[in-house]
């Protein structure tokens, strides 16, 4: 693998210091495959949204798939913007 998991979403001082540098946050998260099948596309953005920041909401979110792990864990590389309250 050649990639680093986020293992926890980021918190919104990560989310700030992330969006004056890149403009956007990004990061690779694991989804297990039941939850993709399971969930329509947005119950799909709301997972990445989880996954990927602990406060805000995302908006114009591109993702693709970058790898798998353990069982049926998909690795999704997403980039969003953040909306802070």
């Amino acid at each position: 693998m050649g990639y680093m998991l986020l293992e926890a979403p980021y918190c919104r001082h990560q989310i700030e210091g992330i969006q004056n540098i890149a403009g956007s946050v990004s990061g690779i998260i694991s989804v297990d495959l039941s939850d993709i099948i399971d969930n329509d596309f947005e119950g799909l953005m709301d997972i990445f949204e989880q996954k990927l920041v602990s406060e805000g909401i995302l908006s114009d979110i591109s993702y693709k798939v970058v790898g798998t792990g353990i069982g049926d864990e998909v690795h999704i590389y997403v980039d969003a913007e953040v909306e802070l309250f």
